[in-house]
């Protein structure tokens, strides 16, 4: 059975108000660890000129949001196969 679309755009909505909630609560509480600032990664600056490449962010907001897919897929495979049938 196909969601009717209503349903799939209140999804879309709430997932987007909750990781804009998440992010704000972030930046104000300074969660985990700051982000863009973990040893390696790469920050050159002079007098005129800065530049950034978040190396282990970017790895590690790789792993993280890697391990949220694999979990949803084993939801998915495991508690909703259950319901199709």
């Amino acid at each position: 059975m196909i969601p009717s679309p209503a349903k799939i755009f209140t999804l879309i909505g709430g997932i987007c108000i909750l990781s804009g909630v998440f992010l704000l609560l972030w930046d104000y509480f300074n969660l985990l660890f700051p982000l863009g600032k973990l040893p390696g990664d790469i920050t050159i600056r002079t007098r005129r000129f800065a530049f950034l490449f978040p190396l282990t962010s970017m790895v590690f907001t790789s792993l993280f949001l890697s391990g949220i897919s694999w979990f949803a897929g084993l939801f998915r495979k495991y508690f909703m196969a259950s319901y199709t049938t």
